[in-house]
């Protein structure tokens, strides 16, 4: 069981970037921002979902604008194409920017490695200012990612959602 005296959401509205934007005729650009703006909906088609290129190590960044200690990383999948996340890693940085170079000189400090993909990965990772994400994929499309920093009681995990999948490192 997890007690929480108060957990907030450090992500939310805080900078963003990512290497690439697909644009879709039609539909709204697949901004970085999208995956910072409070809406988890799962449809890509509502516009609020992040979508790279298709090329190599694609990435997503969040800039939370000083190094902060949190509790998890959580991300929101895509409803269709789910696939495009599985294999993700993440890499964080204190220091650098959200951009290429502070990208590829980091290291990846979590990988999944779950043999299904997921509605929602929760990540446990504990401190950093710069948050990538990168998939294997050649796009990077996730829906919303919350960095989660609150106070815990105790700490124990239960799987109280249908596919949710809770990751401990």
């Amino acid at each position: 069981m997890i007690l929480i005296l108060s957990v907030e959401n450090i992500a939310l509205g805080k900078e963003t970037r990512q290497s690439s934007i697909y644009t879709n005729k039609g539909r709204k650009k697949s901004v970085s921002s999208n995956a910072v703006d409070g809406n988890t909906d799962s449809d890509y088609r509502s516009g609020s979902c992040t979508h790279t290129k298709n090329h190599k190590d694609p990435w997503w960044c969040v800039d939370l604008q000083s190094t902060q200690q949190f509790q998890s990383i959580i991300l929101y999948n895509r409803k269709t194409n789910k696939g495009r996340l599985k294999g993700f890693s993440i890499k964080v940085s204190e220091t650098g920017e959200c951009n290429q170079s502070t990208f590829e000189s980091n290291q990846v400090c979590y990988k999944d490695i779950s043999s299904r993909s997921e509605d929602i990965y929760n990540c446990n990772i504990t401190e950093g200012q710069f948050i990538f994400i990168t998939v294997p994929t050649g796009i990077v499309s996730v829906c919303e990612v919350e960095i989660q920093q609150g106070d815990l009681l105790h700490y124990n995990i239960v799987k109280l959602i249908v596919h949710v999948f809770v990751i401990n490192i």
